[in-house]
């Protein structure tokens, strides 16, 4: 069984905040988190993030609806998605 979410930071869902509303307020206007680094395609506030960054610390908001494992295989599954619409092959496309 998981019990952590295996984030590869990658970078790619601070790429892609312009399709999440909820993200409005870390959005630097051109869709990628204003904490983003793009050339590291690290969270220059990883240790400090905001909670709905936090995969795991999420978690507390659906741990009556679901079970962990559950949790992140969905977010898993989410992560793939988003991945598979930014790469092509084994080029990064920019959003």
């Amino acid at each position: 069984m998981a019990d952590s979410f295996p984030c590869d930071c990658c970078g790619i869902c601070c790429e892609t905040l312009i399709r999440l509303d909820v993200y409005n307020d870390l959005d630097d206007g051109t869709g990628h988190c204003r904490y983003y680094d793009r050339i590291s395609h690290l969270c220059t506030i990883y240790e400090h993030r905001p909670e709905k960054c936090n995969v795991m610390a999420s978690y507390k908001y659906y741990k009556d609806q679901i079970s962990l494992e559950d949790y992140i295989a969905i977010n898993v599954q989410g992560c793939n998605l988003m991945k598979s619409t930014v790469y092509k092959g084994l080029h990064r496309v920019t959003v």
